[in-house]
């Protein structure tokens, strides 16, 4: 690791305190090559205060709708379906507002 650490030094002019920092392959996917990314993990630390990303409530119940309608369960129009998806949207748009009237 210490040798490592000297190489990360030279190329990036950083020093890496391995309290602070870790560092981790990440590959990219375009090449065969992997890049080497520094994270702090400070910033990659589980705390409650962390947005979880994931699906919701309203995404799941747009996925059960989308399936029932498929399946022809419902016969609901196509708009209706997409009520939940719709809720997220306005949501979001009302929460963004805000945030930016507030900053």
């Amino acid at each position: 690791m210490s040798k490592l650490k000297d190489i990360i030094t030279e190329l990036f002019g950083k020093h890496i305190d391995s309290e602070s920092d870790f560092i981790y392959e990440c590959s990219t996917g375009f090449d065969e090559d992997a890049d080497l990314i520094m994270v702090r993990r400070d910033n990659v630390s589980s705390n409650s205060n962390n947005l979880s990303s994931g699906i919701g409530i309203l995404g799941i119940l747009q996925i059960i709708f989308i399936v029932l309608k498929l399946v022809g369960v419902i016969d609901w129009s196509w708009w209706q379906v997409f009520i939940p998806g719709i809720i997220e949207i306005v949501l979001f748009i009302i929460v963004s507002i805000i945030i930016w009237i507030l900053d």
